[in-house]
């Protein structure tokens, strides 16, 4: 399972007419880093559509905030965020963008 979403990390893949593609992507730590070699550039550019990707989710809903640590919830789990506590460790999260002819929604 590992191998074959490796295989799909920034890859686009149509959804039909209209221009829809579906994009899983993941933060990579750079020091941690287990994509291979031909993928090594897609670090930077998933993490700037990680970034337009939790502007719209703040956009669209209203931010949430862990009452412990007081991070935002969405955007551990976007950027794939480790922590000691099993119920906040995102680590092994993937995100699925949508976009429309390279954009990402919301569309309006």
């Amino acid at each position: 399972l590992y191998a074959g979403l490796q295989n799909l990390l920034g890859e686009p893949f149509s959804v039909g007419v209209d221009g829809l593609t579906w994009t899983l992507v993941k933060c990579i730590d750079s020091e941690s880093c287990d994509l291979d070699s031909s993928k090594s550039g897609l670090s930077a550019e998933c993490y700037s559509k990680l970034n337009v990707a939790l502007s719209v989710m703040h956009e669209c809903f209203e931010p949430l905030k862990e009452s412990a640590s007081c991070n935002d919830l969405v955007e551990d789990v976007i950027f794939s965020r480790w922590s000691e506590l099993n119920r906040m460790n995102f680590r092994g999260f993937y995100t699925v963008l949508l976009e429309k002819n390279e954009d990402l929604g919301p569309w309006r």
